[in-house]
């Protein structure tokens, strides 16, 4: 009697030690199975921008339906930088709120977006707002690199419980998914996210990505066939991890804003347009048998040629109409053309925060021509340009709103040769920085690091008169540079019936309607 129940034990034993050769328990396995990623990065507007009527989150829900119409195993992924910056954000809702990023994400809850990763540009927010954007998220954060600095301990982020949550979530290092095919080949993947460190907020810490990356692999390894890391980097920095760690399929980009696709080894590197002006449909085909993989990536760009969804553009109307009558009661026509660009017109942070460049050029004249060119000389933070983006074709009253989205007032300011000489000094020690200085009427020689004003050199034993945006005399920036420095010998404030100097993106409008 003892013998038949030892050789059904034994056989059961047999059985279990061959399960994860699925042919044996599904001859229908052909051991190949393909899983798709539909990837937009640096997403700041919910609509189709007015100029090129490209992109919109309606747009990217209708390709991720048709997606998963063809194959079920499809995710949707935004590798950072959704929050902020955009002209909603910076608006107010009905009840007189700032809105600050409420819009992107509700919408992004409707469109179907399934895991994103932290952008810099997320910390443009306060703590307390942006725990409100992640209580608010119903898609998947993963987060290895960034953590939560409360009361000088580090955690995770986390996201609160609400009516959709039963309990507290904290942002996870990774995340573990398995697909199965109609046949039934499975595969299970892993993903994590790093981000770049460059906004330093009290309430933030960061760990170094590639040490992070390599920390994750390691975690992952052994329970998954398949990593894919979502990265908000640099392309120095993507490229970087691809040879440093070289057995990722895919590494799925964000941060660069223009639409590029690298091999390295056998590791495709991509990022789309910004704006979801084109989505790169990523398509792995996994052998089970041979452990290998192939890796398709498309560009498609999202014109109108795909339909609106209509569930999500009800909810991007609804915002869209909130803003509308915000800038309309600050006067503004959005969809006004003001000019018409020759050359595409780059507003990217890498740009406008190192080099003197057309757009900062186009801000600073605009402050000249409203103090009717009386000045000495123009300056303005470099971080006041918050469009983060390229520019083409039509630009219209919405894409200076989205250029100068906190405005200010223009001032004038007299201040002696040795002041002015220290500020543009600091300007050229910190380029790279929101504190480095676009102008006008200035050269700069950075190899002496001297300074000629209307074609002479700065002298120290002289005022000028410079104008700029009164947040650069707020201190924020410079520390230095206040009112009540005694190199300030006069400002000069505008009248309050003074529709330019009042609002820098008004002079910036006027001034591009009538530059010939």
């Amino acid at each position: 009697m003892k013998q038949p129940a030892y050789f059904l034990f034994f056989l059961l034993f047999l059985i279990s030690c061959s399960s994860k050769k699925a042919i044996v328990l599904n001859p229908n396995d052909d051991g190949l199975i393909e899983i798709v990623f539909l990837h937009v990065n640096d997403v700041y507007e919910i609509a189709p921008l007015p100029g090129d009527d490209k992109g919109g989150l309606a747009r990217v829900a209708t390709l991720k339906k048709q997606l998963l119409a063809k194959n079920k195993n499809t995710l949707t992924i935004l590798p950072g930088d959704f929050v902020s910056p955009s002209v909603i954000g910076t608006l107010k809702d009905e009840n007189g709120n700032r809105i600050k990023g409420a819009h992107m994400v509700d919408v992004m809850n409707e469109a179907g977006i399934d895991i994103v990763t932290f952008g810099n540009h997320e910390f443009d927010l306060g703590e307390e707002d942006l725990q409100k954007r992640l209580d608010e998220s119903e898609f998947q954060w993963v987060s290895s690199n960034v953590l939560h600095q409360k009361k000088k301990k580090l955690k995770p982020f986390y996201k609160n419980k609400n009516e959709k949550r039963a309990k507290k979530e904290k942002i996870p290092e990774t995340i573990i998914q398995t697909f199965t095919d109609e046949d039934g080949t499975s595969v299970t993947v892993g993903f994590f996210g790093v981000t770049l460190d460059v906004k330093q907020q009290s309430y933030l810490a960061y760990e170094d990505p590639i040490q992070r990356s390599k920390a994750m692999v390691k975690e992952l390894d052994s329970k998954v066939d398949l990593i894919f890391p979502i990265t908000h980097l640099e392309i120095d920095e993507d490229l970087k991890l691809a040879k440093a760690v070289p057995r990722f399929p895919l590494i799925m980009g964000g941060h660069d804003h223009n639409n590029m696709r690298f091999l390295i080894g056998s590791t495709v590197v991509a990022k789309a347009d910004a704006n979801a002006k084109t989505a790169f449909v990523h398509t792995i085909k996994y052998d089970t048998k041979e452990k290998t993989y192939t890796v398709y990536s498309e560009l498609v760009t999202l014109d109108n040629s795909f339909a609106l969804d209509p569930a999500v553009d009800k909810r991007v109307k609804y915002w869209t109409e909130i803003a509308e009558k915000d800038m309309k009661k600050q006067g503004f026509s959005a969809n006004e053309v003001v000019t018409i660009l020759d050359d595409p017109l780059d507003g990217t942070e890498s740009t406008v925060r190192s080099q003197q460049c057309p757009l900062g050029a186009m801000v600073v004249e605009s402050i000249a021509y409203a103090c009717d060119n009386k000045v000495d000389a123009v300056v303005v933070n470099s971080g006041s340009i918050r469009i983060d983006d390229m520019l083409s074709g039509n630009m219209t009253q919405y894409d200076i709103i989205r250029i100068l989205p906190y405005s200010g007032k223009i001032i004038e300011v007299e201040m002696t040769g040795v002041l002015l000489k220290k500020l543009l000094e600091s300007s050229e020690q910190n380029k790279g920085e929101g504190a480095y200085l676009q102008l006008s009427g200035i050269e700069v020689d950075e190899k002496s690091l001297t300074f000629k004003i209307g074609g002479e050199l700065l002298k120290t034993d002289r005022n000028y008169l410079i104008a700029m945006n009164d947040f650069l005399l707020a201190g924020y920036d410079f520390k230095f540079f206040t009112k009540d420095n005694e190199g300030i010998i006069k400002v000069n404030e505008p009248d309050k019936d003074d529709r330019l100097k009042n609002d820098l993106r008004k002079a910036m409008i006027e001034y591009l309607k009538n530059k010939k």
